[in-house]
């Protein structure tokens, strides 16, 4: 005869899981204001400034994207 063994792993608790679900949105927030701080602050440097730095204005995103989040979109 065949059964069926379940085992429940132990979920969090309801505390736990908005304590988890805090923790994510503020590593969010945190990563969204250093890509705005990045792109902003690339942005507002000239043509020609980015020339010296080796960057194109069509690389801000991507620039900005690694900085906050350690890779490209």
């Amino acid at each position: 005869m065949a059964y069926l063994a379940t085992r429940h792993a132990p979920s969090l608790s309801f505390a736990e899981r908005l304590g988890e679900m805090k923790s994510h949105l503020t590593a969010a927030i945190k990563a969204r204001r250093v890509y705005q701080r990045t792109f902003d602050e690339l942005n507002s440097l000239s043509d020609r400034e980015l020339a010296d730095l080796g960057i194109a204005r069509s690389n801000l995103r991507n620039i900005a994207l690694e900085a906050a989040y350690g890779r490209y979109a």
